[in-house]
């Protein structure tokens, strides 16, 4: 039975027309070893594909309405058994790698519908660790022109492949910044999880770094609309990173989330994984493979089961076009 528990029902006078829901089930792409699913600048998805044994990975171009338009063998020199990470849109581009750090850098370019890999280039010699060029992971900076990625510390990395700057703390053990996730919050600030789970925050304006005492899994969104899942295993909660004591966000969720936010739209996506923590999950909370929508103020607004496990959750800009990768295929949902 499909799950959409939507706005409620609104009293209309006799003739006139039901409001539209608030999110809807677009279409639904069937396909084995998805991987990733991103919404491209333009409005066509591209979806990561990885390769049966001895198989190239390839990447799928669709349409707004699910149709395959173009497929692409990702068999570049560093793609031997590759499995694609989640893409992440960079000014009109897309950039993606391996879903382990340290593999190649490859550029989706949707106008001609291409994915190339770009050397990695670090003409500084900057010492990083290996690079995570994962969409889950690494933030768009608001140049339109770089990623900030995990790497052995806050890496900046353009969008030709060059490794342009890097960013740790000054100083004491400290200066081994060791970085899981990366989102930018407003302005010139980026929040990031480092290696013990706990948030921190680092200002590009005056390269000052800070601490966030909350534990956190995963973050996403920007510009002033920024959710962290917030929690330690057993029990992880939404909150807007303002508000991070106070304000919960949705449900509590008993399993690792996926996250993806239109901060222009404050809708927030969130993909309840079949990863289980070692801890029980509270009773009542989402079951895994669920996909839910939330408004910014953590209302419900749709919620379904997936055909399998959940891979990645990605938004358009604008949150009028959720998409969802899981291990049967690429799931899109309209957003109103």
């Amino acid at each position: 039975m499909r799950k959409f528990a939507l706005v409620p029902l609104l009293l209309v006078a006799c003739g006139s027309e039901e409001p539209a829901p608030a999110v809807e089930k677009a279409w639904n792409w069937k396909a084995g070893g998805v991987q990733a699913a991103t919404v491209l600048p333009g409005g066509e998805i591209f979806a990561a594909v990885a390769g049966a044994e001895g198989a190239s990975a390839e990447g799928i171009f669709l349409s707004a309405d699910g149709k395959p338009t173009e497929t692409v063998a990702l068999d570049c020199a560093g793609c031997g058994g590759l499995v694609p990470s989640q893409p992440l849109v960079v000014g009109g581009q897309a950039f993606f790698g391996s879903a382990e750090p340290g593999g190649p850098l490859l550029r989706i370019e949707p106008e001609n519908r291409r994915v190339r890999e770009l050397p990695i280039e670090n003409p500084r010699n900057l010492v990083t660790g290996p690079l995570r060029i994962d969409g889950r992971y690494a933030a768009a900076m608001t140049n339109g022109t770089q990623m900030l990625v995990p790497g052995g510390a806050l890496v900046e990395v353009s969008d030709v492949g060059m490794v342009t700057e890097i960013h740790r703390p000054a100083g004491g053990e400290a200066a081994f910044l060791s970085v899981r996730a990366i989102a930018h919050a407003f302005d010139e600030v980026y929040v990031y999880i480092n290696d013990s789970g706990y948030l921190g925050r680092w200002d590009a304006a005056d390269n000052s770094f800070g601490t966030i005492p909350f534990p956190a899994t995963r973050i996403a969104g920007g510009d002033g609309f920024t959710i962290a899942a917030v929690g330690e295993e057993g029990r992880i909660e939404l909150h807007e990173l303002q508000d991070l004591e106070e304000g919960v966000l949705g449900p509590v969720f008993g399993h690792e989330v996926e996250l993806a936010v239109s901060p222009q739209a404050r809708r927030i996506v969130v993909g309840v994984t079949s990863r289980p923590f070692e801890t029980p999950a509270p009773e009542g909370v989402p079951a895994p493979n669920t996909v839910l929508v939330l408004d910014g103020s953590g209302e419900v607004l749709g919620e379904e089961k997936m055909p399998g496990e959940i891979r990645s959750v990605s938004l358009s800009p604008d949150g009028g076009r959720a998409v969802v990768a899981h291990a049967a295929g690429v799931t899109a949902f309209d957003l109103r």
